[in-house]
């Protein structure tokens, strides 16, 4: 399922239009970006939770140009899924 099929099924269970659909799905992910920016933790209950975890600075071996590379430590988006979810997909 990609975003327009997305938008598409909201609106249809929703009965609202597309574009209403679109954005409301549009802000929501825009929420969940500017949560996740502050450091704030994002927790939808059943489903799961959005968080930033930090990551170290490490070397790793680049077999193509037989060296050693240095990776910058970074912050980087997870999503770990609710105990439901699991148990629905499963």
């Amino acid at each position: 399922m990609n975003k327009k099929t997305l938008i598409e099924e909201l609106s249809k269970k929703t009965k609202l239009s597309l574009k209403e659909s679109k954005n409301a799905i549009e802000e929501f992910q825009s929420i969940i970006i500017e949560a996740l920016k502050r450091g704030d933790t994002v927790n939808l209950m059943n489903f799961g939770s959005f968080k930033v975890i930090e990551r170290k600075a490490r070397v790793v071996y680049n077999p193509v140009q037989k060296r050693f590379d240095k990776h910058q430590a970074k912050r980087v988006p997870i999503f770990k899924c609710g105990v439901k979810l699991k148990n629905e997909v499963a």
